[in-house]
């Protein structure tokens, strides 16, 4: 992947971004300004930039479309069940 490909953002839930980037696709989280990686331990934030949204889905790895869009499915049900717990 190079820094000047294009970064699409193919689904947007919540604080979630399904993104996609030369054939490759990755979920990231968007939070006060800031992209960050869905796996990473360490969660650094990166600026909200195509090339900070790159950053962030490389920390994890690009994946095929079908396990990003499981992956996002899930991250965005899981957000969704436990803000329904909270109230």
């Amino acid at each position: 992947m190079t820094d000047d490909s294009a970064v699409d953002i193919m689904d947007e839930q919540e604080s979630w971004l399904l993104v996609a980037a030369g054939g490759c696709f990755a979920v990231v989280e968007r939070r006060a300004g800031r992209i960050y990686a869905l796996r990473s331990a360490h969660r650094t934030g990166q600026p909200d930039t195509p090339a900070g949204i790159r950053a962030a889905a490389e920390t994890d790895g690009w994946r095929s479309e079908a396990e990003a869009r499981a992956d996002f499915t899930a991250v965005v049900t899981r957000g969704r069940d436990l803000a329904r717990r909270m109230l």
